[in-house]
């Protein structure tokens, strides 16, 4: 019920809920998506280079970073740089199986090895197959903890 100065207005709480947003540090405890669709996995992805097309499975992409609007999708044997922006990754991946863990990174959960904790409130994540670890923001902590807890 919302209140103000002490006045309920019962009737405005439906209209409030439908106009604000959750709080982006509320992490829902159970995501309908996080349960990936059969073949998810094997949902194919165009990726082009110097050397040609090629598809590539969302399984075979360990992690996807990005630089302005271009991004940089890294697989075990190559890394593909392509004019895509980290919303359309967002809309395209699996959710069960990618988490964006940063403005700049999104990875495949089960690529993700060990999470560890630095000075102050900073987290990497160390990714198999990747030599460098990848910063977890503050923002994202606590839901790529909470997919990787339900995944195992």
């Amino acid at each position: 019920m919302l209140t103000t100065h002490g006045i309920a207005y019962p009737h405005l709480v439906p209209a409030c809920q439908r106009l604000l947003p959750p709080p982006a540090h509320v992490v829902p405890l159970h995501d309908s998506r996080a349960e990936p669709p059969p073949g998810a996995a094997d949902h194919l992805i165009a990726c082009s280079s110097a050397q040609g097309e090629r598809l590539i499975t969302a399984r075979e992409i360990i992690a996807i970073f990005s630089s302005e609007n271009y991004t940089t999708v890294v697989t075990e044997r190559q890394r593909w740089f392509l004019r895509r922006s980290m919303a359309e990754w967002d809309a395209m991946l699996p959710a069960g199986l990618f988490l964006r863990v940063h403005r700049t990174a999104i990875v495949n959960l089960a690529a993700v090895e060990v999470l560890e904790r630095r000075s102050g409130e900073t987290t990497l994540a160390r990714l198999r197959g990747f030599p460098q670890p990848v910063r977890v923001s503050r923002s994202r902590q606590l839901a790529l903890r909470i997919a990787l807890a339900e995944r195992r």
